[in-house]
């Protein structure tokens, strides 16, 4: 199996939409929906509301996963370091008119998540879709552990 290179892995990372971003509020994880936006420079960026909870998880526990899926059956977990910026370069990089609405008070309500990734797990089961089905079906029938296949790995980034 080959393995991905964080460049490849960034790449894989602006196909989706939506992540299910991970923060700890005390002894528990919160697990969100959010739009990631992909710099450049491998960061991952979230705009949210200064009013949030996530800015006191972050301030408290600056540490973060992103969870990504789609349909075709791409997963990637994302771990790494976080913080915020109220930078008004950071803010306006990632306002959109899509953004308007989530903020009461326009921008001067946003803030952005920055998150520095550290490391990735990726799995890649899109080519073994109607394999991973008939073997989920066996397993169930014959009481075996599914072979399934993909493509597995890890990025230190």
């Amino acid at each position: 199996m080959d393995r991905k290179t964080a460049d490849e892995l960034r790449e894989d990372l602006e196909d989706f939409d939506i992540a299910m971003l991970v923060t700890k509020d005390g002894k528990f994880l919160r697990s969100r929906p959010m739009k990631p936006n992909i710099n450049a420079d491998g960061t991952i960026r979230f705009l949210t509301s200064k009013k949030t909870h996530k800015v006191d998880e972050v301030d408290s526990a600056p540490q973060a996963n992103a969870v990504f899926s789609d349909d075709d059956g791409e997963y990637i977990s994302v771990s790494g370091s976080i913080r915020l910026s109220d930078a008004q370069a950071d803010i306006d990089e990632l306002w959109s008119p899509a953004a308007a609405p989530w903020f009461e008070n326009g921008k001067a309500e946003a803030i952005v998540l920055i998150m520095e990734p550290e490391i990735a797990e990726y799995w890649d089961t899109s080519d073994s879709r109607i394999k991973a089905g008939w073997e989920m079906v066996k397993g169930a029938l014959g009481g075996s552990k599914p072979d399934l296949e993909g493509q597995h790995g890890k990025v230190v980034l």
